[in-house]
């Protein structure tokens, strides 16, 4: 191993080690609870995001029906006014 990879090794086990011990219970069990706290929130964050892109998504869709019914009606319209006009000219 070289003398860079050695010194790396040694530094980030002391860096452990200084972590480990360093921590009383207390403090152990104040992460603890501060790691599911902060879980639960992203879990619910994920959940919201899901609900807000799901309701965006439907209300596009709705707006694109509602945009393709008026384009249906608007072209029946149309050909209605065509019909009757090519019967006004005969």
């Amino acid at each position: 191993m070289s003398t860079r990879k050695q010194w790396f090794w040694t530094l980030a086990m002391a860096v452990s080690l200084a972590l480990m011990g360093g921590c009383s219970k207390s403090d152990t069990e104040k992460l603890e609870r501060d790691a599911k706290a902060t879980g639960k929130d992203l879990q619910k964050t994920a959940s919201d995001a899901a609900d807000a892109t799901n309701k965006a998504a439907n209300e596009a869709a709705e707006k694109a029906k509602k945009a393709a019914d008026d384009a249906k009606k608007a072209a029946d319209k149309a050909k209605t006014a065509v019909k009757d006009a090519t019967k006004k000219t005969n």
